[in-house]
């Protein structure tokens, strides 16, 4: 995870430290009982120069989580924001990951946490990708973690160190099990988040993500919503069910560290084709196209069923309704081999590369 650390420094209390001999006594009262604060930041590399993604948001939610668990930090915003800066310089950062942390001292310990001194750390390095670069191009592996994200106020919309051990336990339970990461449940059974990241799912052309109650309200979680609403997509903030995300056409994490990342597996079953944006693509195209199904292929268990258009292209619905009366709860639908054709090419026959495949429920 660290790379080139030689001769690199830590930002601690306006003041720059070796990285190798930057230290925290052992009786901080952070250390022993969570009471602290952190950000993950992303420097990007431009022809400028460094830039940093959302510094201002960044730094903001940091002085607003330590407010609410009662630390003043003794610096003002905008020094912070230039230390982040100074940072990747003093360390000759074009771009790297940046790690706010806000803690207190060893002046006293047992739970009163008051009249403790207040440090601010800023460390900075090469981090290039926070996953495996070809799993994060291919689609990411993640299971259904035994560990549940339960309603905290203090989680949502702040990174306070002392909250984070549940996510630490689904992350290890998930490279336990082979995969990648995990996705955490809340207390009702609706999907939250990853061990340290948002949720999306897309189901026909529309963006879905759980609802902040719990779950961080990430920085990029807020830019991906307001860039799809830019773009004219629907964005629905709801809960999502398990059944959900494994029915996604397509579902990806988003986060400072993990960026954006498509998942393409959950609990070792394919989420759609396992393709990344290629449901959504298709979609696109076929709506351009105007293309009308002409005819495709239902399997319901080991038996394989065909189903035609008429010649006004409507499928009759005596036979569908037949088709879907054949499955049983638990059964998988799956419909292929889809062909259709387009009014704006007539000769021409199309088919979608998708696989579309269902579960009945009852």
């Amino acid at each position: 995870m660290f790379i080139n650390t030689q001769n690199k420094y830590i930002w601690k209390n306006g003041s720059f430290e070796s990285w190798d001999h930057s230290n925290v006594h052992i009786l901080s009262h952070t250390l022993h009982y969570g009471t602290g604060v952190f950000e993950g930041v992303r420097a990007y590399k431009t022809k400028d120069g460094a830039a940093i993604f959302r510094l201002i948001d960044h730094t903001q939610r940091l002085f607003n989580a330590a407010s609410r668990i009662g630390i003043k930090i003794p610096f003002s915003q905008s020094e912070i924001n230039q230390a982040q800066c100074d940072t990747l310089n003093k360390n000759n950062l074009n771009e790297g990951y940046i790690r706010p942390i806000v803690y207190l001292g060893n002046e006293g310990l047992g739970l009163r946490a008051k009249d403790l001194s207040v440090n601010v750390a800023i460390a900075s390095w090469e981090w290039p990708s926070y996953m495996d670069p070809e799993a994060k191009k291919n689609g990411i592996s993640v299971i259904k973690s035994s560990h549940r994200q339960y309603e905290n106020p203090l989680h949502s919309g702040n990174k306070i160190i002392g909250t984070y051990f549940s996510n630490t336990m689904a992350l290890h339970e998930a490279l336990d099990n082979g995969a990648d990461e995990a996705v955490m449940l809340d207390k009702n059974d609706f999907i939250s988040e990853g061990s340290g990241e948002n949720i999306f799912i897309v189901k026909d052309q529309s963006i879905f993500a759980p609802t902040t109650e719990h779950c961080l309200n990430g920085i990029t979680r807020q830019s991906v919503i307001q860039i799809a609403q830019d773009l004219k997509f629907q964005v629905y903030e709801k809960d999502i069910s398990y059944e959900d995300l494994l029915n996604a056409d397509e579902a990806f994490f988003t986060g400072t560290a993990v960026e954006i990342t498509p998942i393409s597996k959950l609990d070792n079953k394919m989420i759609a084709n396992g393709k990344i944006t290629a449901a959504f693509a298709d979609k696109r195209i076929a709506n351009a196209l105007k293309l009308k199904v002409k005819q495709f292929t239902v399997q319901i268990g080991a038996k394989t069923h065909t189903v035609k258009a008429a010649k006004d292209g409507e499928f009759d619905r005596t036979s569908k309704d037949a088709i879907v009366k054949l499955a049983r709860k638990g059964e998988r639908i799956t419909i292929s081999n889809i062909r259709a054709t387009s009014p704006k090419y007539p000769k021409k026959t199309f088919i979608p590369i998708n696989v579309v495949s269902l579960t009945v429920q009852d």
